[in-house]
């Protein structure tokens, strides 16, 4: 959000952090359905612009007894249902990465390469370094997925 606000007057990125963060902490989030902020102080923000657009407003608690209850059992409701939505988000998201997954398999005596990542290089990783190298005779398999190579 501050790289998309402050574009071409990134010096000033310092006066713009509190506004951001407030607008941040303020909005309602998809992936739990509340804000940032009322996960973590048990109740909804309040801004200045409230009063001009007259949001609806909660009663105020009478005691700190009430509030405290009162808030205790918001936490609760809120936990429980992230809880159970980040659940099934996590397992939308495995069924996903899971179609993608190919297994391969191969043969005792066939030609492989095999993957090794760049290294970083003195602070600037060798994205032009091929990351495979080979090709190896596959000399006996392990397990499904690891193989001895020669």
């Amino acid at each position: 959000m501050l790289v998309k606000f402050i574009e071409r007057d990134y010096k000033n990125w310092a006066a713009y952090l509190p506004g951001i963060c407030l607008a941040y902490n303020s909005s309602i989030h998809t992936a739990t359905g509340y804000a940032p902020h009322e996960l973590f102080y048990s109740f909804p923000p309040t801004c200045p612009f409230d009063a001009v657009v007259e949001a609806e407003q909660t009663e105020a608690v009478s005691n700190a007894d009430q509030y405290a209850l009162e808030a205790t059992d918001r936490l609760r409701q809120a936990f429980q249902f992230v809880y159970e939505y980040s659940g099934h988000v996590v397992d939308h998201m495995k069924s996903n990465y899971d179609a993608a997954i190919k297994p391969r398999h191969f043969d005792v005596g066939s030609f492989v390469l095999v993957y090794t990542p760049p290294k970083q290089q003195s602070h600037v990783y060798g994205k032009w370094k091929v990351a495979w190298q080979g090709p190896f005779r596959v000399m006996k398999r392990l397990n499904a997925t690891n193989y001895i190579v020669k």
